[in-house]
């Protein structure tokens, strides 16, 4: 017996004709459930004869109707719920071939016409419905429609862990595996579970690799294959070996192009010769920053807060802003601070590399034109983000790296400042200023720094020791503080403090956002890149205005722009009373109230603790548990697996 789906094409003297997933028409002879063309069925089935088929336990896994409406609204832009539902509850069988032939129902926008008309023409129909059948999402199945094409349902039917390369992951594609009859035994299955140890280290905890013993481990003591199946997992083509590890294929190639991209630029001489400045107020070190910056293409430069990074990197731009020269940051507010600190003008690294739709407009081909380039907050770097910045970048350019490495690493994998700190020239600061001397904010940032608990009777800063959502944001709103906390979700979490933040400020009502609801006077942030607004990841900006019409509509006024946003694209804000310490890295307030509660535990670390703190100027509010606070001081961030560093010096 073998388990065989299809959709059904019409019906037969004894039985259906259905067409499976490669396209191959079969006759299903057995007790059929009622059914029309159209919809999607599964059974157990026995050969017949070639193309015949006995058939017992079918049943349908979609109706037509079901499929004709997540095509619609998900094939064409601009066809939301509410109109595929009408267009199909309207149009009755066959309305999709209707639609390809240029039957327009009259409820159907003109603008749409041409789009409805041209997604129910692509070969593409119907391979979407056996993909969505299958078990895929509608996002998943257009990302496997637009990397396969035509024979995408035929390539995945028939090799369903080939799209673990898209970025499906190994549970969506194991059940896809397991409705088609596959096996736990499947040697192929045993090697999409290598490469599901591999990815979800990449994806949950920023490793670039794994050592081999280490998957090996993973297989046989979680996934119960024993030693020989898993050494044979792990030579699959799916990963990538390399000096006694494992890599997914991207993340090696990155690993290794960011290396050569870096000896490529640390084998030229800098640009033109640049004379010092007079020294003025600067100390040796921040003095020596400069000198490094001047001899060498490229440098780094770390410190914590108090260091006088502000002042060198005022000097550096100084410098350097006698040729072509950039600033950037990885995000707006980080760029925004850069601008303010070097009285020069600054932007997000997507921006400098002319981000858009298509990717990057300057890259290797068409590199910046730049005789220097200064980028802040570079610990938030990821691998792939500096291999994009210097793939642009030509031999010759000066390039300095500013960060403070004691804060969080970065979300994506990768951690390249650290390596980079003990292959090209840097200059730590390490003088504390007499001004930052008498910060307890600095003062706290250190003691963490150094994993110093927490005492009641010695802290430098008030403790609000509290359980709920509503006391924590009582106190921010008081205090005029944005609030940080480590997670979205949880009885402290972003999601919930958020909520009683709005309820607080007498705000009801609104329209759905990502985690919660905004209305006219709430500030959300931006989750998204939009490019071609302005308008990038992490700005944060305040609602102005409201709309019921067109699905909904907000608009938002971040910084000089206002932009408005309908229906679906509400889904890139998110309330902003309080915001994670992860999205909240690279930038700074005024006041800062942080919630740290034994709910966080899982993303509790010392860095997470040290960034939040270091987001506060001048006032910091610290809340929650002190048995959280010292767990986190207490627990270093685990190192990540990355090979940069090796692949520099070899």
């Amino acid at each position: 017996m073998i388990a065989v789906t299809g959709l059904l094409v019409a019906h037969a003297a004894d039985g259906v004709l259905v067409r499976d997933a490669q396209g191959v028409t079969a006759a299903w002879i057995g007790t059929i459930p009622d059914a029309q063309p159209g919809d999607y069925l599964t059974a157990t089935g026995a050969v017949l004869r070639d193309r015949t088929l006995a058939v017992q336990g079918a049943r349908v896994l979609a109706r037509a109707d079901d499929l004709a409406r997540a095509f619609l609204q998900h094939a064409v832009r601009g066809v939301g719920p509410r109109l595929a539902h009408l267009l199909v509850s309207q149009g009755g069988p066959g309305l999709l071939d209707r639609l390809a032939d240029g039957e327009m129902p009259p409820d159907l926008p003109d603008r749409l016409r041409r789009p409805v008309q041209d997604a129910c023409r692509s070969p593409t129909r119907e391979a979407f419905a056996t993909l969505h059948l299958l078990g895929l999402t509608a996002p998943q199945v257009l990302t496997v429609i637009r990397a396969w094409g035509t024979g995408a349902a035929a390539r995945l039917a028939s090799t369903p862990f080939d799209a673990l390369a898209l970025g499906l992951s190994f549970p969506v594609l194991d059940r896809v595996h397991g409705t088609l009859g596959g096996t736990p035994d499947d040697p192929a299955r045993h090697a999409a579970l290598a490469y599901h140890a591999v990815q979800r280290a990449s994806l949950e905890h920023g490793h670039m690799r794994l050592p081999t013993p280490q998957v090996l481990f993973a297989l046989q003591d979680t996934s119960a294959l024993s030693a020989a199946e898993a050494q044979r997992a792990i030579t699959t083509p799916l990963l990538t070996q390399h000096a006694g590890h494992l890599y997914l294929p991207a993340r090696c190639r990155e690993e290794q192009d960011l290396a050569g991209a870096l000896r490529r630029l640390l084998r030229a001489a800098p640009r033109g010769t640049l004379p010092l400045p007079p020294r003025g107020p600067l100390s040796t070190e921040q003095y020596g920053a400069l000198g490094l910056a001047e001899r060498h293409p490229v440098t780094v430069l770390t410190g914590g807060p108090g260091t006088g990074k502000s002042t060198t990197l005022r000097a550096l731009a100084e410098m350097l802003g006698r040729g072509r020269l950039a600033l950037a940051a990885p995000t707006g507010k980080a760029a925004a601070r850069l601008s303010d600190t070097t009285g020069r003008e600054a932007q997000t690294l997507h921006r400098l590399l002319g981000a858009g739709a298509r990717g990057f407009t300057f890259h290797g081909k068409n590199p910046l034109p730049l005789d220097a380039l200064v980028i802040d907050e570079a610990s938030m770097i990821d691998t792939a983000l500096l291999l994009a910045v210097l793939d642009a970048v030509t031999a010759g350019t000066r390039v300095i790296l500013v960060g403070d490495v004691h804060q969080l690493p970065p979300i994506a994998p990768g951690l390249p400042l650290q390596a980079l700190l003990g292959t090209v020239p840097t200059t730590h600061l390490t003088r504390i200023y007499r001004q930052a001397q008498d910060s307890p904010i600095v003062a706290l940032a250190y003691d963490i720094g150094d994993g110093e608990r927490l005492r009641p009777e010695t802290l430098p800063l008030p403790f609000t020791e509290l359980q709920d959502a509503q006391t924590a944001a009582r106190l921010a709103l008081d205090a005029g503080a944005q609030l940080l906390a480590p997670t979205r979700k949880g009885p402290l979490g972003t999601q919930a403090l958020n909520a009683a933040a709005r309820r607080l400020s007498g705000r009801s009502g609104g329209l759905p956002v990502t985690d919660g609801q905004a209305g006219v006077g709430d500030p959300v942030v931006c989750t998204r890149n939009l490019h071609g607004a302005g308008v990038m990841n992490g700005m944060m900006g305040v609602v102005t205005g409201e709309s019921e019409q067109d699905g909904g509509t907000l608009t938002v006024q971040f910084d000089d722009t206002e932009l408005a946003f309908q229906g679906t694209a509400r889904a890139a804000l998110m309330p902003a009373y309080a915001l994670t310490v992860h999205r909240a890295q690279g930038s700074e307030w005024p006041a800062v109230a942080v919630v740290l509660h034994g709910s966080h535990s899982v993303m509790l670390s010392r860095t997470l603790a040290y960034t939040a703190v270091t987001r506060a100027k001048e006032t910091l509010l610290l809340m929650g548990e002190l048995e959280a606070w010292n767990q986190a001081i207490t627990h270093p961030t685990p190192p990540r697996h990355c090979g940069l560093e090796e692949r520099l010096h070899t």
